[in-house]
């Protein structure tokens, strides 16, 4: 089906999920906030840049690996910052110098007891694939795309995407419940409000299988027929 999304997307009460009319008055598309997205889940994968997160809630930093790629580069924070104590200019250059580390933070909304760095490394970038970075300050910006997007999923936005359909709504009459359409969800993941709605307007990621829809103006010339139609039925049946 050829639908286009309207730029008129409305969220309900509990901002929760978000909707946008389309070309098709049957056919809504849809994001919803997955509620139990964790990091971990959401940056699943060898070719994210590695996560690590630094517990402080005890008196001390505890460096831990939780998503993306993992080369060790949390082991080896936690190790500069035993010998030499975390953001001091030794253990800067010592996990730049010999491991190729450098991080930048990504600040969120949801956990406070702690700190999470979004890291590259040169395991990281032989990983998948790449130079690794000639100077620190390249390696740091290497990882500022991914921290903005960690600090989205900290901050609760991380959406799935698909759309809600309502068959027997044949024209766009207005007002839009909610509740009667059935949304179906097709692909979860998504992180950032913006980049969600895009994604599902485009309906690349999946669509309802209907059948085509009556051309507005035919739909009405159809109906008329019908009632002419029902007129003469109704004339002949009283001429006996």
């Amino acid at each position: 089906m050829d639908i286009t999304t309207n730029d008129d997307w409305v969220a309900t009460d509990d901002d929760n999920v978000f909707y946008a009319t389309t070309s098709d008055p049957r056919v809504l598309a849809v994001i919803e906030r997955d509620t139990e997205a964790s990091v971990a889940d959401t940056f699943d994968g060898d070719g994210i840049n590695p996560i690590i997160y630094v517990d402080h809630s005890r008196g001390r930093l505890s460096f831990s690996h939780e998503a993306g790629f993992d080369g060790g580069e949390a082991d080896l924070m936690q190790r500069a910052y035993d010998e030499w104590g975390w953001g001091t200019p030794t253990a800067r250059r010592w996990l730049w110098i010999f491991h190729g580390i450098a991080a930048e933070n990504a600040w969120g909304g949801y956990d406070r007891s702690g700190n999470w760095i979004v890291a590259t490394s040169r395991a990281y970038a032989e990983n998948v694939g790449n130079e690794p970075a000639a100077t620190f300050e390249d390696a740091r910006k290497d990882c500022e795309s991914m921290a903005k997007e960690v600090g989205e999923a900290l901050d609760g936005n991380v959406f799935g995407i698909g759309y809600a359909t309502l068959e027997g709504r044949v024209l766009d009459e207005g007002e839009i419940d909610l509740d009667e359409w059935t949304i179906d969800i097709e692909c979860w993941g998504f992180v950032g409000e913006q980049y969600a709605k895009s994604e599902a307007a485009t309906f690349e990621h999946g669509g309802p299988d209907l059948p085509e829809l009556i051309n507005d103006d035919v739909f009405r010339e159809h109906t008329d027929y019908l009632a002419e139609q029902d007129i003469r039925d109704a004339e002949l049946a009283d001429r006996g």
